[in-house]
């Protein structure tokens, strides 16, 4: 490739996601993430351990209501998850550090946000893979949910969430739906107790 090909190409792509950027931030994106954790939180609470007999877990439209609320959140995700992979792999061409050459192989975060008081998707370190992956041979088949793992580690759920995006990227786990609930585990289990 000509260095003017490779200028032009790198040129792209920054204008390309300087704009996806700016749309998601004037969407409210960002700010919106903290109402749907809390919703998310809530309603798997709800599903996951309903209160008494007689309560909405019995109910068939609610749990119409959850089928539904699950199909729409997998259909979303799908829409996301591979734009989140992308981004996680560009966010590798970032300086793990400033003046850094290039980065690290999973340490390598998104770069420091360009606006005040907006926070960047957590840096995945070394040390927070190791305990995720710790947790996860300890849980074997079993697999864990971000929640349990938070639990276990200590781990922010972002932070959590990072190093597992970086283990199912690389192969070393993969993710399971069951019930609703999604969990994981690492690829190869055998030999593990669970």
């Amino acid at each position: 490739m000509t260095e003017s090909h490779v200028a032009s190409s790198v040129e792209a792509a920054a204008l390309a996601l300087d704009r996806l950027e700016q749309s998601l931030r004037a969407g409210g994106f960002a700010e919106g993430t903290t109402a749907y954790q809390r919703m998310a939180d809530v309603l798997l609470a709800q599903r996951l351990f309903p209160g008494d007999s007689a309560g909405p877990e019995t109910d068939p439209s609610v749990l119409r209501g959850f089928e539904h609320i699950g199909e729409t959140a997998g259909r979303i995700y799908g829409l996301l998850e591979p734009y989140a992979a992308v981004m996680r792999r560009l966010a590798a061409l970032a300086p793990a550090a400033p003046g850094d050459a290039g980065p690290t192989a999973r340490s390598a975060g998104p770069a420091a946000p360009a606006e005040p008081g907006v926070t960047a998707a957590p840096a995945v370190t070394e040390a927070a893979c190791a305990a995720v992956l710790a947790a996860l041979r300890r849980r074997g088949r079993r697999g864990a949910s971000v929640s349990v793992l938070c639990r276990t580690t200590g781990l922010p759920s972002g932070v959590a969430e990072a190093a597992l995006d970086a283990l199912v990227g690389d192969g070393t786990a993969c993710t399971r739906d069951a019930g609703g609930v999604r969990s994981f585990l690492l690829r190869d289990t055998r030999g593990a107790r669970g």
